[in-house]
């Protein structure tokens, strides 16, 4: 028997020379008796949505026409266009250029929106949110966006905020 063998000095070096891969099997080896000789059956499927997916969402004919009822005054002579000028909403190309994979001012870590992830996405953030992550839910004045409104932009931020 080898120095160190049988000691926990020498289990550590078993250990410490075995690659990973081997060290995996063996691991699996050890514990499929454990299991009834059988892999674990696989999990079953989680249910789906309830319903049919939401209707593709368009930027110019969706989002646009919200934004231009319920935000645009203020992002154009307001509050919004003074504090934040490059969110002025004077024509639907040019904030989608300023909003798509632009980070936020308020809060550096997000964008302002984000394809494919409305939860990351700052603009979501400040519309659906009472207390969002920086300043004040949008709009300042005026009620919050109806829940319809801010389905209607979630869906198109989950579907890939496509400039259509």
């Amino acid at each position: 028997m080898a120095a160190g063998a049988g000691t926990p000095e020498g289990e550590a070096d078993l250990w410490k020379c075995m690659n990973p891969s081997r060290a995996g099997a063996l691991l699996i080896a050890l514990l499929l008796p454990a299991c009834g000789g059988r892999p674990a059956s696989p999990a079953p499927p989680t249910p789906g949505p309830t319903g049919p997916p939401p209707a593709e969402v368009s930027w110019a004919n969706d989002v646009w026409p919200i934004l231009l009822v319920r935000c645009q005054v203020c992002h154009t002579t307001g509050r919004g266009a003074e504090e934040v000028p490059d969110m002025k909403m004077t024509d639907p190309s040019t904030l989608y250029d300023r909003w798509v994979r632009v980070f936020s001012q308020c809060n550096p870590n997000l964008f302002r929106v984000l394809p494919g992830d409305s939860e990351r996405s700052f603009v979501y953030n400040k519309i659906s949110l009472p207390a969002p992550l920086c300043g004040q839910r949008m709009p300042l004045e005026g009620a919050p966006l109806e829940p319809g409104e801010q389905q209607t932009i979630k869906d198109w931020i989950d579907q890939g905020a496509e400039h259509n």
